[in-house]
């Protein structure tokens, strides 16, 4: 699901996303970050401590 398709199903505000953690890289640039609706942002937290277990 697109962020824009996110906002009109669930009319929320969107969160910001490191797209590599920031614990690991401390990076709070634009190139590791990514605007998510809350429920797509708590899957891909998921599926990084997932993928980092």
């Amino acid at each position: 699901m697109s962020n824009e398709e996110c906002l009109l199903e669930f009319g929320c505000e969107l969160h910001i996303h490191h797209i590599v953690p920031y614990r690991l890289t401390k990076d709070n640039s634009s190139n590791n970050l990514i605007s998510l609706c809350p429920v797509c942002h708590i899957e891909a937290d998921w599926l990084i401590r997932k993928k980092n277990k």
